[in-house]
């Protein structure tokens, strides 16, 4: 099977409640916003290599060189929180690889359209969501 062919094929979990033509909009949305991402990714990382490098030749002294480290730990909370999601998305990608898209990660359980509308790389339904959220760690 080629490459091309084998990107056409899509296994939707049956139990998902979800069609393959629903599975393939996540995935191409799901896509689209990992390249976004990822774009913004190496902006951010530029534009920190720039600010240290633009650091080290100058003297920075007082107020003037807080601020600079401030902004500069602002990018990499950034970098950070889009390299979560850009993780989160792949994640999702690969579940749809696997045929797995759609079912909560936790307890199997259908995550729902509507959730997906709005969070397509969500990885748990609602329940095992708001768990999570309230016994963070567990």
């Amino acid at each position: 099977m080629s490459a091309s062919s084998r990107e056409n094929t899509l296994t939707v979990a049956p139990d998902s409640g979800l069609n393959e033509a629903l599975v393939r909009g996540f995935q191409v949305r799901l896509q689209a916003e990992l390249k976004n991402l990822s774009h913004e990714d190496q902006a951010l990382r530029q534009q920190l290599a720039s600010d240290e490098v633009a650091t080290e030749h100058a003297v920075v002294d007082g107020a003037e060189g807080a601020l600079s480290v401030e902004a500069n730990l602002e990018v990499i909370t950034q970098i950070q929180h889009e390299r979560q999601e850009m993780d989160a998305i792949q994640a999702a990608l690969d579940r749809i690889a696997a045929g797995e898209y759609g079912l909560c990660t936790e307890c199997g359980a259908p995550i729902g359209q509507p959730r997906l509308d709005i969070v397509p790389e969500a990885s748990h339904c609602i329940d095992c969501q708001e768990a999570a959220e309230r016994h963070p760690g567990h």
